[in-house]
């Protein structure tokens, strides 16, 4: 196969040899013949470039007569005109007669002058016609020399071409020859070969088929003896297992007998517990003359608490004047900042303003000339100028990452962990104390409600003891709850008593449990007991405000009509409501903001922008055919004077005079093939 592969290189080698010979001997007769044919091309770019020289010289001596002929006329015409002059002073018709001769001999020498340059001129004339027929008559002879070897050059270069192709062909054939008798062979070899590995592969499947029969009469063998002792290792096990119930059966009945004694043990044991336990009594007796003592250690502390919290408020006090000197610089430096950012958008909305009327412009110029349509100011709110406030207060949210509410909650909760001698639930513990029911609603409270509690409150209470956590919180659960008031509390608690139904009149009672159904229906059964009594507490509170209220119309039939009643609750709200309605709510701000930016950046919409668009591409393609027809103008009119050139020249060969002395003039052959003259009459 090695063999092979280098023959075939060989071969493949051969064939590339012969085209790239092939193609250099085509290259070089192909430019033998085109040097032939630009030979006479060279000769005749060197003729005319002597010509031209030629022609140049002439025409700086006919310039430089011209010259000389125009001074010296110039001086006969000045002599002239001066004895012109002195001929009207002159007196006497001999002198007269004599002046006039003068003259005429000066005009006549003038003349003669001139007629000696047309002279010159003329024998240019024909000189330049006859060296314009001898060169037709050359170039005639050239252009037939350059045919002549144009065709030889084809000939030459076709029979060289049709020679390779016959060469390279060859070459190819024989290439071909050699490949296939290779290929042939190649393959009857592969043949053998895999004839060869056929039979091997026969006798091996044999003799594989042969071992594994053995090998599996022998594994047969093996797992007949290997059963037989496995059954009867089995049949073993079963007898031994047989003999180990019998065993636990008898231990299971002598522990019975054990647990009958054991019982007997232990009534006389708790016999001997109740004795205990009376010596424990008395031991509790003890220990709670000692937790007597013990309160009045604790009393002594809270009075030494008390001095201390004195001390604090008198430092909250300092703290807080420092607050407000603070408080009044920030309002300075505010409004400060507040004037600076209206000068400045003030100065921002005039160039925008500027902007707005150019665009505004140009499209109305666009729709109005270009398209010839009537224009029409689609937004007349445009221009329309609001208060940069309205903005301020979007860039100190963008500067400041938190929003004054919560920075308001955040300055709130400070002062109350400061300020802990003004809470509620202390003052409620200084003066009623806390009992043990009080206690377990103030931890049910502080676990059921907490996300009443602000989470950057939350953050801010994570250093302090778990007492003053439970006491911030229960603060802020209860102006949420509005319990501002020791009445309010003892309230609340009464909801949370399992007898708080008690003491309520007869009146209500069916009214409460219609609320109380209420809740459970909102509830659906998946709130907790405390939000649905805090729900009614919440409910009744408002109850009670519009009793409050409408007592002075004594309206008696308040509890008749549950719907009449929850309607007057939410007139009630909406009232309170109706003060705060005339400022802007935050959403109200930013649809404001949103309206001016949209209408800022809408000047131009999508439709008008997509006009814009197909008006600039129309002109454009406009502005392309006017220079197109200008560029056609302009060759037309160089053709017209191109032909005007002509038709000059033209009429000039004609009228030559040349044309008479010729045998055949150039004029007669243009008629003739124009078939203007149809026949000739030979010239004498």
């Amino acid at each position: 196969i090695g063999k092979t592969k280098s023959e075939a290189k060989d071969s493949n080698g051969k064939s590339k040899q012969q085209t790239q010979k092939s193609r250099k001997f085509i290259e070089s007769t192909k430019w033998k013949d085109s040097e032939m044919v630009t030979n006479i091309r060279v000769n005749i770019l060197t003729r005319e470039a002597a010509r031209r020289a030629e022609e140049f010289l002439k025409l700086k001596q006919w310039t430089k007569k011209k010259d000389e002929e125009e001074k010296v006329s110039n001086e006969l015409n000045n002599q002239i005109r001066e004895k012109w002059e002195n001929l009207f002073e002159t007196k006497g018709p001999f002198r007269l007669f004599k002046i006039l001769k003068e003259q005429q001999e000066a005009c006549k020498k003038l003349t003669e002058n001139k007629d000696i340059l047309i002279n010159e001129y003329i024998n240019e004339l024909k000189q330049k016609e006859d060296f314009y027929v001898k060169e037709l008559e050359r170039e005639a002879e050239e252009i037939d020399l350059l045919l002549e070897r144009m065709d030889q050059q084809y000939h030459t270069f076709r029979d060289t071409l049709q020679q390779e192709i016959d060469q390279i062909e060859k070459a190819y054939m024989t290439e071909r020859t050699e490949l296939i008798e290779k290929n042939i062979n190649e393959i009857n070899e592969l043949y053998d070969i895999r004839r060869q590995k056929e039979e091997q592969y026969e006798k091996d499947k044999a003799e594989r088929v042969e071992d594994q029969m053995k090998s599996l009469e022998a594994l047969r063998v093996n797992d007949s003896d290997e059963y037989t002792s496995v059954k009867i290792k089995l049949e073993v096990d079963v007898q031994v297992l047989e003999q180990q119930l019998q065993q636990m059966r008898a231990t299971y009945q002598l522990n019975t007998e054990k647990l009958e004694y054991n019982y007997q043990v232990l009534n006389k044991r708790e016999e001997e517990n109740i004795a205990i336990l009376t010596s424990q009594k008395r031991k509790i007796t003890r220990l709670s003359d000692i937790i007597n003592v013990l309160h009045n250690k604790i009393n002594n502390q809270d009075k030494q608490f008390n001095q201390e919290n004195q001390s604090l408020n008198e430092d909250f006090k300092r703290i807080s004047e420092q607050f407000k000197g603070l408080q009044k610089k920030f309002r300075h430096f505010q409004i400060c900042n507040k004037i600076k950012f209206k000068n400045i958008w003030k100065m921002n909305e005039e160039k925008t303003h500027e902007l707005m009327h150019k665009l505004l412009q140009a499209d109305r110029v666009i729709t109005e000339q270009q398209l010839g349509l009537e224009w029409k100011s689609e937004n007349d709110d445009l221009f329309a100028v609001l208060d940069p406030l309205l903005f301020k207060n979007l860039v100190d949210d963008e500067v400041n990452p938190e929003s004054k509410e919560d920075y308001l909650k955040k300055e709130d909760s400070i002062k109350d962990i400061i300020s802990r001698n003004d809470s509620l639930v202390l003052k409620y513990k200084e003066k009623k104390g806390i009992n043990a029911k009080m206690r377990k609603i103030f931890e049910m409270l502080c676990v059921e409600l907490e996300f009443l509690v602000d989470d950057k409150l939350l953050k801010l209470l994570e250093p302090l003891d778990e007492n003053e956590q439970a006491l911030m919180k229960l603060d802020s659960i209860f102006k949420a709850l509005n319990v501002n008031t020791f009445q309010d509390i003892e309230t609340l608690a009464t909801y949370f008593m399992e007898n708080n139904n008690i003491n309520l009149n007869s009146e209500y009672k069916q009214y409460n449990e219609k609320i109380n159904n209420k809740l459970q229906l909102v509830e659906n059964g998946n709130a907790s007991d405390t939000v649905i009594v805090i729900k009614r507490f919440l409910h009744d509170q408002k109850r009670n405000r519009l009793i409050d209220q409408i007592s002075e119309s004594n309206n008696n039939n308040l509890l008749d009509d549950d719907d009449d009643f929850e309607k007057k609750l939410e007139n009630i709200d909406k009232k309170k409501k109706n003060n705060q309605d005339n400022k802007l709510s935050n959403k109200a701000y930013e649809q404001i903001q949103k309206d001016y930016w949209e209408r800022m950046t809408n000047i131009i919409d999508d439709k008008r922008y997509r006009l814009w668009k197909i008006v600039h591409f129309s002109m454009q393609k406009y502005n392309k055919i006017l220079s197109e027809r200008m560029t056609l103008a302009e060759d037309i009119k160089f053709i017209k004077e191109q032909n005007n050139e002509l038709k000059a020249l033209l009429r000039q060969y004609m009228n030559a005079k040349i044309n008479d002395e010729l045998e055949i003039p150039p004029t007669q052959i243009m008629l003739a093939q124009a078939g203007i003259l149809k026949s000739k009459s030979p010239r004498k």
